[in-house]
């Protein structure tokens, strides 16, 4: 199945990736995007690769439907191998620590054995995009930590403009190669997708702008062990940053040299949230987690700090575990 176009006058500089989405409404921009960057539509029977690429009057886009999505009727629940800890609930809102290794959503190559499907039906009542119910920031399938989803259809949108507001506030810790210079600071660099590796984000001219503010709290001759927050929310945003000014986030097999210090997964952890209730107002919620206990192997080989000092790690029971 596909649809083809011509482009007219009206539709003239337009974006590609706004002028398929606005003809075939069915599917959202961003499933549309990632159809552009997987080569499925074409402009005068060439392929563009370009979300962003300006069409001229007359040109022909012929674009193949992306893959179906899980339909929200067809989710159900599926019990994961590992226990989702939740640290808060009540009627609208659950928020969860999820552990390294857990797939979000269900989407291409992960039909099955997502954090939303662990949750369901508990998330059903929020709507939003197919198979993403409840889902309104999401962490890479192998950054742990703490991560918000909605109940209700008022959480998830009073949620959503939280973070376009920039009133979300969200913490990370990190184990990074190498000193960050200045130990403290913030990192701005606009965050697109790498035009060599589509399947990676980079920092790139005409990126969407990005901002993340660091901490060094202790280093080791290599390493460093750094806070950082979130100003903005891009795809591995926290991974890119790190990574363009030279000191990726240890284990990361993407924007980093892979494992390392006994790390299966990349040592990024999303530690604290705080944000405003979305339906009660003036309840402000701030939620901490402790840092994982794998990363006691890395540390057991750093050994002690050269400089500065590693948080203390205190053990919290979770409310319940799915």
């Amino acid at each position: 199945m596909g649809l083809t176009v011509t482009v007219g006058l009206d539709d003239a500089g337009a974006r590609l990736d706004r002028l398929v989405s606005a003809t075939w409404p069915a599917w959202s921009r961003t499933r549309w995007q990632a159809a552009i960057a997987a080569g499925h539509v074409r402009v005068n029977g060439r392929p563009v690769r370009r979300a962003g690429y300006a069409l001229t009057a007359g040109d022909v886009v012929h674009a193949a439907a992306p893959a179906e999505p899980p339909s929200l009727v067809l989710l159900q629940h599926e019990p994961l191998d590992v226990a989702i800890p939740i640290r808060y609930r009540d009627d609208v809102l659950v928020v969860v620590c999820k552990p390294a290794g857990v797939v979000v959503h269900p989407g291409a190559g992960h039909p099955h054995g997502t954090l939303v499907q662990a949750l369901w039906p508990d998330v059903a009542a929020a709507g939003g995009e197919p198979g993403r119910a409840g889902v309104v920031h999401r962490l890479d399938r192998d950054t742990a930590g703490l991560m918000m989803l909605a109940r209700s259809q008022m959480a998830r949108a009073a949620l959503s403009d939280a973070l376009t507001r920039r009133t979300v506030h969200r913490r990370y810790w990190a184990l990074v190669d190498g000193h960050l210079d200045p130990p403290t600071g913030r990192i701005e660099a606009p965050i697109g997708r790498d035009p060599r590796h589509r399947t990676r984000m980079a920092v790139t001219v005409g990126g969407r702008p990005a901002a993340t503010r660091y901490e060094t709290a202790a280093r080791w001759a290599r390493h460093s062990w750094v806070a950082l927050e979130l100003e903005t929310g891009r795809t591995h945003q926290v991974r890119v940053h790190l990574a363009a000014v030279g000191h990726p986030v240890v284990g990361d097999p993407v924007y980093g040299t892979g494992p390392a210090l006994g790390q299966t997964h990349q040592a990024l952890f999303a530690y604290a949230l705080s944000f405003e209730h979305p339906t009660r107002r003036g309840r402000h919620l701030t939620l901490m987690e402790p840092w994982p206990e794998r990363w006691e192997d890395a540390l057991a080989q750093l050994g002690e700090p050269e400089q500065g000092a590693i948080p203390p790690r205190h053990t919290l029971t979770p409310i319940s575990s799915i």
